[in-house]
């Protein structure tokens, strides 16, 4: 009777082996990317070489949920474009080439895309643009109600230059590099007037129109000030590195708006970083693959950090306190 028994037994074990191995292999399944069989083409358009990290985010994101470039999706890009006109001639050649759908990185790049779809509907994602509402882009953020929608990041500003206070509470007055024909820096600098006033901090607007004025700035840095704020301007982020240099060799606290600019060597910043917010963008892309409408897709904003660098902050003889480090991001390097 036991043998039997145990003879059943052995029977059964073949037979639980397979349901088990079939379990096993619907789980990774259902774990693994989900395989897309169409090509996909996505238009993209830049306006800042600044901006190039979210485009690397993107693709990550996107390689993450399932679309291999080559295989189900290719990106039509001919690199970033400063000048305003080229962009909407850029944006026409994408729509006319028959993009599923064009991403945008900056608001002049976006701009250029919403008059380039006005007629065809085209599906729009950017990231990053600053003020998506007063650019007109979308009318709400919870219900964008056209074709574009995208990331955006809220306002940084007066909490970024109160971490630059308490990290360097001497600082007095601080040089305010600045695009004029930039809206968005230009809107900043009359907000943060006020908060400086509280900080009781002076900002010192010098306006710097292109890369010309730019070189003209970092060589005649004021030599009464006592740190540089940089503000959420493409044209100054492009030079990130440039500034961060500078700013070191005349041992002067730099504020950028992005984590990105620490690790280019500067002192501190309280922002996003470029190449997380395009990862962000192509969950969006992904929704709108699947099928829905962009109008139905509210306007995501990305997560800011606080980013310190600790060898510049050695550079310009700066301690940082341990409170500030258990809550930042530190780059030794």
């Amino acid at each position: 009777m036991t043998r039997k028994i145990l003879n059943s037994q052995k029977k059964r074990c073949p037979l639980a082996l397979i349901v088990l191995a079939v379990f096993a292999l619907t789980l990774i399944a259902s774990c693994a990317p989900e395989q897309k069989t169409k090509m996909y083409t996505i238009g993209v358009i830049n306006f800042s070489p600044a901006a190039e990290p979210a485009f690397e985010g993107m693709k990550e994101g996107l390689k993450e949920l399932g679309y291999i470039e080559g295989e189900n999706i290719r990106f039509l890009y001919n690199g970033y474009i400063t000048d305003k006109e080229k962009l909407n001639t850029e944006a026409q050649r994408l729509v006319n080439e028959g993009a599923d759908l064009i991403y945008s990185m900056t608001t002049p790049a976006t701009l250029a895309a919403q008059k380039a779809t006005k007629k065809t509907k085209t599906p729009v994602v950017f990231g990053p643009v600053s003020n998506p509402i007063e650019a007109g882009l979308v009318k709400n953020l919870k219900t964008p109600e056209g074709n574009i929608t995208g990331v955006t990041f809220r306002y940084q500003e007066p909490k970024r230059l109160q971490l630059l206070k308490e990290i360097m509470p001497s600082v007095k007055r601080i040089s305010f590099p600045y695009n004029p024909f930039d809206r968005s820096p230009s809107l900043n600098l009359q907000r943060l007037e006020i908060v400086a006033e509280q900080l009781d901090v002076i900002l010192i607007p010098q306006p710097v129109r292109d890369n010309e004025q730019i070189d003209l700035y970092l060589a005649n840095i004021p030599p009464d000030v006592d740190a540089i704020y940089m503000p959420t301007d493409s044209l100054m982020a492009s030079r990130a590195k440039d500034f961060a240099n500078t700013a070191k060799k005349h041992k002067l606290p730099l504020s950028t708006p992005g984590r990105e600019g620490v690790e280019d060597g500067a002192l501190m910043s309280f922002g996003m970083s470029i190449k997380d917010l395009g990862k962000q963008a192509a969950r969006l892309v992904d929704q709108i693959f699947r099928g829905v409408s962009p109008e139905n897709l509210p306007v995501e904003v990305a997560e800011f950090y606080t980013s310190v660098n600790l060898q510049t902050a050695d550079i310009i003889g700066i301690t940082i306190s341990d409170s500030l480090l258990r809550r930042a991001i530190v780059i030794r390097e």
